[in-house]
């Protein structure tokens, strides 16, 4: 049994290839896979367990650890097994049974919940942060370009050149020193995102994919009104 997308191929080749796995003193073969959770949790735990009939199991074995599901018929019974567990993970007294994990529904989900959030402002507020700076640093440069080549386009628009030709050239300019960045970045975040969707797989079935189309369109959005404003801009200077 496995509930990690990491390790679960693995698995099923070892049941297909009828693996035999040792267990105390006897070869016990591989017959099925399965890749359901032991347990509520808010990612998965189980990278592999073994599981065999309880006479297989070896007389010396020693239980590590128990793991008991409860569900609870109301949200009311839920919260009162959350406050019994709290007590029973506080005493001292020493016929409790010692409690390592307590987990609910409603933690789960929130837990989940909360992950994501964390995921997402850091990848707005880091992703923001750099375009700002990187658009902010391009929109400064060719304003001043466009005001040191103020002369130079008004030597043009009197020898011959129109207003148009001059506005379309200046575009072309604008358009690639901002364009050019945003190519690079796009193939980095391709493959960062191959990357990262492989670190995000250990900590659950996530979607990032959403959030990535959405923070995308964000960015080109601030992206491109700094273009915009920076040719406008560009282009009222070599006017006047």
């Amino acid at each position: 049994m496995s509930d990690s997308s990491i390790t679960a191929e693995f698995y099923r080749g070892v049941v297909e290839r009828g693996t035999d796995v040792p267990v105390g003193d006897r070869l016990l073969r591989a017959a099925v896979f399965s890749g359901e959770s032991l347990m509520t949790t808010s990612f998965p735990m189980n990278t592999g367990t073994v599981v065999v009939n309880d006479d297989e199991v070896p007389a010396q074995a020693v239980i590590v650890q128990t793991l008991l599901n409860m569900q609870c018929a109301t949200d009311e019974d839920e919260q009162g097994l959350k406050a019994l567990l709290a007590a029973v993970s506080q005493t001292d007294n020493a016929d409790t049974w010692p409690l390592s994990l307590s987990l609910t529904r409603s933690e789960v989900v929130d837990q989940s919940v909360s992950l994501s959030a964390v995921v997402a402002f850091l990848a707005i507020y880091l992703g923001f942060v750099l375009v700002v700076a990187c658009a902010a640093i391009l929109a400064i440069q060719q304003l001043s370009e466009a005001s040191d080549n103020a002369r130079r386009y008004g030597l043009c628009i009197k020898l011959g050149a129109s207003s148009k030709m001059v506005d379309g050239a200046l575009l072309v300019q604008v358009l690639v020193y901002f364009l050019f960045p945003l190519l690079l970045a796009v193939a980095h975040s391709a493959c960062a995102l191959v990357v990262v969707s492989d670190v995000v797989a250990v900590f659950g079935h996530l979607d990032i994919g959403a959030m990535a189309l959405t923070c995308a369109g964000a960015f080109l959005v601030v992206y491109g009104a700094y273009f915009v404003v920076t040719y406008l801009g560009a282009r009222r200077l070599i006017r006047e």
